[in-house]
């Protein structure tokens, strides 16, 4: 028998000085130390308590699956589903693309698809959810940089801008209906926070136009990996105004050349002056304000989005890059976590339904969807190797 996890320990044997850092509270080098001391100074107390939140709950999820067939197409399946109190809506979306589009291309394609369903899903529902709270899995803010960046696809270019509309609409109307607008992500992979916890160290606040060539940031952990090295019990992070703040090349021209950014949009769907107006829109919507929180002593912490001006911060995302937010009103949305917390596996009661009822399983996908597809093309259609063999 092959000699595998003998070869696994030696590999791991080797690894082991490097990683127990890692996995430690030690520190490696300057920038490490000054991580901890300010991640030690920014943890807070977590005093929310659940029960105190009387608005009622909508949360929004969604899910996907990419299967190829033997003919050289493949096939996007994407599921959205809004829940709330007596009530759910779902929705479906499915796409043909050849196999030659590039795997790279198809995920983003099939994440698109899905953000854009989930969006929507929410945003038909935000007059039910009037004077409610609207739950999203995953971060508004990480997603917004993204959508500056057209899709390698002749048929769906322009799709990355379609979902920014929707994003924007989606804020607009729930702060004209009251819907506290809340996204929490279970992992992130962001760095905001160490960034800030080391630019943030002489000034409160950096505009969105800043300057930072010349500051540029040593390699930094992610933010999760300061919470989990340098923090203790449950808390949440000094929270943080983000507007252009993870925007990379795009943060300069959507401020101040927004037609080099247009430009690079080719489809028909929207006119120039519309896409210019869209990044107008972009550049003047609420900042975000978010904080990473642990509800729970050696809980894994979720990162929280909310939108400023829900808050009680006025910055938009044009005003800032980042800055500290002390004066964000927090306390209901934490005490909507710790209502909504229901161990380790359920983070938010909500969030955890809707993932369940929405989750796309296998069965489904090679079962019922399959044999629709062969009703509508023939009983020829078949998945190809990579997949059929384990059928």
């Amino acid at each position: 028998m092959p000699a595998f996890i003998e070869q696994f320990a030696a590999c791991i044997s080797r690894e082991q000085s490097r990683l127990s850092v890692a996995f430690g509270s030690s520190t490696d080098g300057p920038h490490e130390e000054a991580l901890r001391d300010a991640i030690g100074r920014s943890w807070r107390s977590l005093s929310a308590t659940p029960g105190s939140s009387a608005r009622r709950v909508f949360a929004t999820d969604g899910s996907q699956a990419i299967r190829h067939f033997n003919n050289g197409w493949s096939v996007i399946v994407c599921q959205a589903l809004c829940i709330g109190p007596e009530f759910e809506s779902s929705s479906v979306d499915v796409r043909f693309v050849r196999s030659t589009m590039p795997d790279g291309v198809l995920n983003r394609y099939a994440g698109l698809l899905m953000r854009r369903l989930e969006i929507r899903a929410a945003l038909d529902n935000v007059d039910r959810a009037a004077g409610g709270v609207m739950c999203l899995d995953g971060s508004l803010h990480a997603a917004l940089p993204h959508l500056l960046y057209p899709l390698a696809s002749e048929e769906d270019r322009d799709l990355p801008l379609v979902l920014l509309e929707s994003y924007l609409d989606l804020v607009d109307t729930c702060a004209s209906r009251d819907v506290l607008l809340v996204s929490l992500s279970k992992t992130s992979t962001g760095s905001f926070l160490a960034e800030a916890l080391l630019r943030l160290n002489e000034s409160n606040r950096l505009s969105g136009d800043v300057k930072l060539d010349d500051a540029p940031m040593p390699s930094l952990p992610s933010d999760m990996e300061v919470i989990y090295r340098w923090t203790t019990g449950p808390g949440y992070s000094r929270p943080l105004v983000l507007g252009t703040q993870g925007f990379g090349d795009r943060r300069s021209p959507l401020i101040s050349a927004p037609e080099r950014i247009v430009g690079a949009f080719e489809d028909r769907r929207f006119s120039f002056p519309e896409r210019l107006a869209l990044l107008d829109r972009l550049a003047s919507a609420a900042a975000t304000v978010s904080s990473y929180v642990r509800l729970r002593q050696d809980e894994d912490p979720i990162r929280l989005d909310v939108m400023a001006a829900s808050v009680g911060v006025p910055d938009r995302i044009r005003d800032t890059y980042t800055r500290w937010a002390d004066e964000a009103a927090l306390d209901e949305v934490l005490s909507h976590l710790a209502d909504a917390y229901g161990g380790r596996s359920v983070y938010h009661a909500a969030l955890y339904v809707a993932d369940r009822l929405v989750r796309l399983q296998n069965a489904t996908v090679d079962s019922a969807y399959l044999s629709i597809i062969r009703a509508q093309f023939g009983a020829f259609v078949q998945y190809d190797r990579s997949r059929r063999r384990f059928l």
